[in-house]
């Protein structure tokens, strides 16, 4: 039987070869059938199908997409047919099979002409497809095994793909307790380099791409349906400027709906694709918690933020300290643990709002104990009325606390500032 590839028009063959450049892929007729199979199997299966996974994983996409091919028979011959192992004497699995079950999923989506149309649209919008095969596949992917995806569609700059990156995930109807949160604890985090993953959905995942780009981090939306349809529509600034500062991803072709289905399974993704997972905001049934079980099965860090005990829009954040061991995440430092990266000595560091002033009177202030403005001003080499005017800016920041015995460090400052 003659491959697929074989058959391409001129127009067809140009765009594969350009995908096989995009992907630092040499244009040979294995790898042009390697990738051509993969979008075949893409157009094929549902995200998360675990037999095609094993299928294309045992054999490799072509020879397994060739195996099925030999099976779409008339309908009188297909069902003796898949009832027989799949005889191919060059394959490490001599005795493997396609089950009818199988057949009748993938069959009725096969149509090869549509791929032609899919090279067709990457050309066009600009859309990189990224195979297991390339060298710029996410290798955090693989350890979703047979639940792996068959490509990657992707809108932007397809080399954040491959840092480090947090998923951070959370409420959609989230509350201003859990917004401001999820800015702070990204923004405070811009230093590190860790890219941000979300969904870019309503509440919590959009703060996170908002305070990812407002602070010059790099974050990568990551969607349910195709790359072209953007979800949800009202998010469509906030995705031109995702693709802008990092990319939009998808594992379904183009114009394929978002689905109930196909967002919990896309939330193995933002998981797998991170070192680390964060659930800012959540209610006892979220989405969010779905994302948080595929990172604990994946057995990468999970953390979570609190909040009141009396809040239903944090008790998925108390669920998961009980039934997933979260870590709880209270303040940057906390978040930065979590990633497994050491934070800075608070002896060391600026949190936000701080200036130099306010640092070497900080510094001169020492332990916990209160000290006066003529001590603090010879600590810092600062006038006394320099001191005053910024021990009045530290205080506004709850960094310290005055009373007539003079001036002390505020324990916890973190905590006071907001971020519990």
């Amino acid at each position: 039987m003659a491959s697929p590839t074989s058959v391409l028009d001129a127009q067809t063959r140009r765009l594969l070869s350009h995908q096989l450049s995009a992907n630092l892929l040499e244009d040979s007729a294995e790898n042009a059938q390697a990738f051509y199979s993969r979008l075949v199997w893409s157009r094929l299966v549902e995200p998360g199908d675990k037999t095609a996974g094993a299928l294309t994983g045992q054999l490799g996409p072509a020879q397994a997409l060739e195996i099925l091919l030999s099976q779409n028979r008339p309908p009188t011959q297909q069902s003796s047919a898949t009832q027989k192992p799949v005889a191919n004497q060059t394959s490490p699995m001599c005795n493997s099979t396609i089950s009818a079950e199988a057949l009748e999923r993938w069959l009725p989506r096969l149509s090869l002409r549509r791929i032609s149309f899919d090279l067709n649209i990457a050309a066009t919008r600009g859309f990189q497809i990224v195979t297991p095969e390339s060298q710029l596949w996410p290798g955090m992917l693989t350890d979703l095994q047979e639940s792996a995806p068959q490509v990657l569609w992707c809108s932007g700059d397809v080399n954040v793909l491959n840092q480090k990156m947090l998923a951070v995930v959370g409420a959609r109807a989230a509350t201003s307790y859990g917004e401001n949160v999820t800015a702070e604890l990204v923004s405070g985090i811009a230093a590190s380099g860790n890219a941000i993953v979300s969904g870019g959905a309503f509440g919590i995942d959009a703060a996170a791409h908002r305070a990812a780009i407002s602070s010059g981090s790099q974050t990568v939306a990551v969607l349910a349906g195709g790359v072209d349809r953007l979800y949800p529509s009202a998010h469509a600034q906030l995705f031109e400027k995702i693709v802008r500062s990092g990319a939009v991803v998808a594992e379904m072709p183009p114009g394929q709906a978002p689905t109930k289905w196909r967002f919990l399974q896309r939330n193995r993704l933002i998981a797998a694709i991170s070192k680390a997972t964060l659930v800012c905001e959540a209610g006892h049934r979220s989405g969010s918690l779905n994302t948080a079980g595929h990172a604990a099965e994946l057995g990468r860090p999970l953390g979570a933020v609190p909040g009141p005990i009396t809040s239903a829009s944090s008790a998925g954040c108390h669920r998961l300290f009980r039934d997933y061991a979260a870590i709880c995440i209270r303040s940057v430092s906390d978040l930065l643990e979590l990633l497994g990266e050491a934070a800075d000595s608070e002896s060391e560091r600026l949190l936000p709002g701080e200036s130099d002033e306010h640092r070497r009177v900080l510094d001169a202030l020492g332990g916990r104990r209160y000290v006066m403005i003529d001590s603090i001003s010879r600590a810092a080499g600062l006038s006394q009325r320099e001191v005053a005017a910024v021990l009045v800016e530290l205080e506004l920041l709850n960094l310290v606390t005055g009373t007539s015995a003079g001036w002390r460090r505020t324990p916890n400052p973190e905590l006071r500032r907001g971020i519990n």
